[in-house]
């Protein structure tokens, strides 16, 4: 369970999380042909999450809004096998694609 928090102090939600690639196996989700993610600082768990899926299914453009670690999330998309270019520089947004 992960929480989310209101506007008050006492405004707490909870909601279910799962792993892109558990969804993607158990067929609760198609594989992504294209990937956005905004996650507010939680980019390189998001990709590290979705690792088996973006290596089977090699989605054709990846969109990461980097909030913290860009390093980190330029070397996962690397290991991944997919070039990055920025498209904006704050908050950094990378456009990766597959390298031929």
């Amino acid at each position: 369970m992960s929480g989310v928090y209101g506007e008050g102090p006492d405004d707490t939600v909870r909601v279910h999380a799962a792993a892109g690639d558990t969804l993607v196996a158990d067929g609760e989700i198609p594989p992504p042909d294209v990937l956005k993610t905004d996650t507010e600082g939680t980019e390189a768990a998001v990709l590290r999450g979705l690792e088996a899926t973006i290596r089977e299914h090699r989605p054709r453009v990846i969109y990461c809004e980097v909030h913290t670690d860009t390093a980190a999330v330029k070397e996962l998309l690397c290991g991944l096998g997919y070039a990055h270019e920025p498209l904006r520089s704050a908050p950094p947004i990378l456009r990766a694609v597959p390298r031929t």
